[in-house]
């Protein structure tokens, strides 16, 4: 017992040495083998808590800064794209081929994450993690012009991108414009008939109901997204939220 209890001793001295001589490898260690743990995001949080003593922050995800685990950036550390809730192992080579297209549209994200074999679920946890925040829109729109865009058949995707300078790039506009419109396809037909609108709309409704919930409470939106995607907030605290 005296044996195990030097041995305990011993690696917890060495353990607070290393963490106060080196505290951001110290907490890139803890932070990288907490997908081990069966409740990461505790892992997460916890350590997060604590980096503040040590001037550090903890670096919110970044589809193009973050690297696939977390990672030193300067003297803070940034998060990494498998630690997010929904982000599983089998999407990581997906998101290394997507992280190396260059992008002039909304269309061109949206069409080339459904080509890396990203999902919809996974696109939509990136950007309410705030991994693509780059976008001018607040994330609840985005993850909802996703959604829509998800929806249309591989023919509407198409004319969309291809008139995206007649109609714009917000999806939802567009989508109007054509119905208001009656525009006619590359294919010299209707981009979209009213029949094939109602049916985009019973399986858009669900996505419409969540983003109006969302967007009349975005900072609480955002925050709760971040604890259940992340394991922390990072855009505001939860006082904040109720002071608006």
């Amino acid at each position: 017992n005296k044996s195990h209890s030097f041995a305990y001793a011993d690696l917890a001295a060495k353990t607070v040495f290393l963490k106060y001589k080196y505290p951001k490898e110290f907490f890139l260690s803890v932070l990288e083998s907490s997908e081990f743990d069966p409740d990461p995001l505790s892992v997460i949080s916890a350590v997060h808590e604590e980096l503040a003593d040590f001037g550090i922050r903890l670096l919110p995800p970044s589809l193009f800064k973050s690297d696939i685990n977390f990672s030193i950036e300067g003297d803070n550390i940034r998060y990494g794209l498998n630690s997010i809730k929904g982000i599983s192992s089998k999407s990581i080579e997906s998101l290394v081929a997507f992280r190396g297209k260059s992008f002039d549209s909304k269309y061109e994200v949206f069409t080339a994450a459904k080509g890396c074999g990203i999902n919809i679920s996974i696109l939509s946890a990136l950007i309410q993690a705030g991994a693509m925040d780059e976008s001018t829109k607040t994330r609840s729109r985005l993850v909802l012009e996703s959604q829509a865009f998800n929806i249309l058949t591989d023919r509407e995707k198409r004319n969309f991108i291809l008139f995206k300078d007649r109609f714009g790039e917000d999806i939802l506009e567009a989508i109007s414009q054509v119905i208001n419109t009656g525009a006619l396809a590359d294919d010299n037909r209707p981009i979209m008939k009213p029949s094939r609108f109602e049916t985009f709309s019973k399986k858009f409704k669900n996505y419409r109901d969540m983003y109006d919930k969302n967007k009349s409470h975005q900072k609480l939106s955002n925050w709760w997204y971040e604890n259940s995607l992340l394991g922390y907030s990072y855009s505001h605290d939860l006082k904040e939220c109720f002071e608006e």
